[in-house]
């Protein structure tokens, strides 16, 4: 008998091995349930009998959110779902294992449930680091509002989405323990009217808890405010909260604060509005900083029981009536590097503190790029060009251009663009 060289043996053996495991390996992933699946999909052309994987999707959204745990994403495919997420999505762990709900790259769903109170609705502790990420949410066949945080959720991040058409408020997030939410690149639209006509008491974000941020978003044509941070009565005054980089326009008043400390508006641009900025009921140590506030009827008023605002680097311009009025000398801490021109009045009250480095009246024109088109980026010879000063936290304008572009920053929300 000729025997098999013993070389030939040893390289047997590894190879058997490597081909049992593969095959154990396949065997594995083929048997895996979905509870052990890291993403799923589901679609209007799914069952929820499926696996809801992208072959084999499920067919609703309540399903595949209940096979969501920590670090697990679910797609969702294009078409209208008829559904509300009510308390139904569970949590993730922290920002790095959160539970993500998202459009499939690509694609628009579209949320719209039918006699539902909201489409969707966090109210529990538990609820908590849950992304929602390029949904449009339509509340037209809704009771109230489109979204609702509340209940001690809490570092809810919603993103890339459309939230319109609701009866009540857009956003709303009440309750103390419900903070450290996220808007980013959100558009919030005509929510808060009744058969065409606004209800003033309904906004297109309303804001009663801390340390909430809303970023790189549109809110236009709401009932009432465009963004209203205000106490809830019973609760501890909203701390901290931040809107930037932002565009907001055509509503009864673009910002409003109630009851508030240490707010931050900052890189915004704010025009077509009764009011563009109103601190109103002991707000204090607000920072106004570095935004364009255009074309409303007034521009920023500051009440008797506000205190302590901070208005640096803003150009303030064409509002009807005038561009600040401020009834107390408590109401502003600080006014410097201002553009303010064009308005009905630059200053109502006594109350303004008139630093000799703002810049006020018709010798000092913005010259914005399109206005009619609203586009209040900065033209060349813009005196806003080059006027400002560094300050914390703003190291970007309102498309990310880094501050200081040029030799120095520049006013308004815009970075003028050198070449």
């Amino acid at each position: 008998m000729v025997k098999a060289p013993p070389h030939r043996a040893s390289f047997l053996l590894p190879l058997t091995i490597i081909l049992i495991f593969a095959a154990l390996m396949l065997a594995y992933h083929a048997a895996r349930t979905p509870a052990e699946l890291d993403v799923y999909y589901v679609s209007p052309d799914g069952s929820d009998h499926n696996p809801g994987t992208l072959d084999a999707p499920f067919q609703t959204l309540r399903h595949a959110v209940s096979r969501l745990e920590a670090g697990k994403t679910l797609y969702i495919r294009a078409g209208t779902y008829a559904e509300a997420l009510e308390n139904t999505i569970p949590g993730g762990d922290s920002w790095d294992r959160p539970v993500t709900i998202a459009a499939y790259p690509g694609e628009l769903p579209v949320l719209a449930p039918v006699d539902t109170r909201r489409v969707l609705y966090f109210n529990r502790p538990t609820q908590h680091y849950i992304i929602i990420d390029g949904l449009i949410l339509d509340g037209a066949r809704i009771q109230n509002q489109v979204v609702k945080i509340s209940g001690g959720a809490h570092h809810i991040r919603i993103l890339n989405s459309e939230i319109k058409n609701a009866p009540g408020q857009g956003i709303h997030i009440s309750q103390w323990e419900s903070q450290y939410n996220e808007f980013i690149n959100v558009d919030v639209h005509h929510n808060g009217l009744v058969d065409g006509v606004p209800n003033d008491h309904v906004h297109g974000i309303y804001i009663q808890t801390s340390h909430n941020t809303v970023r790189g978003s549109r809110f236009w044509s709401n009932g009432g405010q465009g963004v209203q941070i205000r106490r809830q009565s019973g609760f501890e005054q909203p701390v901290g909260n931040v809107v930037e980089g932002s565009r907001i326009y055509d509503q009864g008043r673009c910002v409003i604060v109630f009851d508030a400390l240490d707010t931050t508006i900052a890189n915004n641009v704010i025009s077509g509005c009764s009011i563009g900025i109103q601190l109103n009921y002991d707000t204090a140590n607000t920072r106004i900083w570095n935004n364009t506030i255009v074309g409303n009827i007034r521009g920023i008023e500051l009440s008797r029981r506000s205190a302590a605002a901070s208005l640096i680097n803003n150009i303030i311009a064409d509002n009807a009536e005038y561009g600040v009025r401020a009834l107390l000398p408590q109401a502003v801490s600080d006014m410097q590097y201002n553009l303010i021109t064009g308005n009905g009045a630059d200053f109502v009250g006594e109350g303004i503190v008139r630093a000799a480095d703002n810049l006020i009246g018709a010798d000092y024109p913005p010259r914005f790029r399109n206005p009619d088109r609203r586009d209040y980026s900065l033209r060349r010879r813009s005196a806003a060009i080059d006027a400002g000063i560094s300050l914390p936290d703003i190291t970007t304008d309102i498309l990310g251009t880094p501050r200081p572009f040029g030799g120095a920053v520049d006013l308004g929300a815009y970075e003028f663009p050198r070449e």
